[in-house]
């Protein structure tokens, strides 16, 4: 269900498989700013997982400021987030815009417009 595939005997939790799951697809534009995610007892179903899990996981995208919650409403993907190609050490104004590619995807620099004097690598 929504691309997240769990490996029971990993060293990750569940709950971390879901998070970083779902970063990755928030980060690669998979899921958009300001989309609903499926509640947290759809997408436990969905994955035979306990809810709790996916509480968990949700709980670390809204602490990181890639989702909001509110109580009644579906959890959605922050509509401030914007990325920009480059690593933790490179500041906003130098004008470099050259990722650094630590892997297959490279990092990124994201931020929130809400909390602009916060960087987050990833």
């Amino acid at each position: 269900m929504w691309g997240i595939e769990l490996r029971t005997n990993s060293e990750i939790s569940l709950a971390r498989q879901i998070f970083l799951s779902l970063r990755k697809r928030i980060l690669a534009g998979e899921i958009l700013p300001g989309e609903p995610l499926p509640s947290t007892r759809e997408l436990a179903k969905g994955l035979g997982t306990s809810r709790n899990t996916v509480c968990e996981a949700y709980d670390m995208l809204l602490t990181e400021g890639f989702i909001i919650s509110r109580q009644g409403a579906p959890s959605r993907v922050t509509e401030g987030l914007h990325l920009m190609p480059g690593n933790a050490n490179t500041s906003q104004d130098t004008g470099n815009e050259q990722p650094e590619h630590g892997g297959e995807s490279g990092r990124y620099i994201y931020y929130l417009r809400s909390y602009p004097g916060i960087l987050f690598t990833g």
